[in-house]
């Protein structure tokens, strides 16, 4: 979906797009206007009931990457907890993680475990995919973009290649903030972008909700 796009969607009130803008608007060229955007539309979330929005840009104001005064008036939104219909078990949902510091990834493993899934760990591009193909049921793919022997835009355009029955979603972390990765990484289908440091509370959020929409399940962010 194009910039344009996801614009008139974020516009119309769509809680997703929005949140998406502000995302990429941040990581982009990490100029003052960009994360101005950023906070417009964190903003908009804010107003449709989003918590994670209004956390955010808290933390934008926090870093003073943007006035305070994008807070005014803002109360937060309460927590939304899913009901029993719109809750997805994660027992037995297989990820896979790419990421080459051990460190991080044997943290990001924990977490993940921690919250029930069954993790799959690459520290390379050329591991992962012999994980993808040893498991063609994995219900999503996180990869970090720095890597050895093949980096994430490689491994990501190799799935593209393999012409998956059921392509997994794919969820992106990254500390760069070039606009061109940003592009690449658009054309490749990133469903999602988290930006390092990793917070674990954004990341299973996150995960999540790429996952519930993947099972169609329809709830309020």
């Amino acid at each position: 979906m194009s910039e344009l796009e996801l614009e008139k969607k974020a516009l119309a009130g769509d809680v997703e797009s929005q949140c998406s803008l502000a995302l990429l608007h941040e990581i982009g060229l990490d100029r003052p206007q960009d994360y101005e955007k950023a906070a417009y539309f964190l903003q908009m979330a804010i107003h449709s009931g989003s918590q994670l929005a209004w956390e955010k840009l808290k933390a934008l104001c926090d870093a003073g990457k943007v006035s305070s005064a994008w807070m005014s008036d803002l109360a937060q939104p309460p927590a939304v907890r899913p009901g029993p219909e719109t809750r997805l078990p994660r027992a037995g949902l297989k990820l896979l993680l790419l990421e080459d510091e051990e460190d991080l990834r044997e943290m990001l493993c924990e977490t993940l475990e921690s919250a029930g899934y069954k993790v799959f760990a690459a520290a390379d591009g050329d591991e992962g995919l012999t994980l993808v193909n040893s498991h063609p049921d994995l219900a999503l793919i996180i990869t970090d973009l720095k890597m050895p022997k093949m980096n994430g835009l490689q491994f990501m355009a190799a799935i593209k290649k393999l012409q998956l029955l059921s392509e997994p979603p794919l969820v992106v972390m990254t500390a760069y903030s070039q606009q061109k990765v940003i592009d690449e990484g658009k054309k490749l289908g990133v469903a999602a972008w988290i930006v390092k440091p990793i917070k674990k509370e954004m990341l299973l959020e996150t995960l999540g909700r790429i996952l519930r929409k993947k099972a169609g399940v329809v709830e309020s962010l």
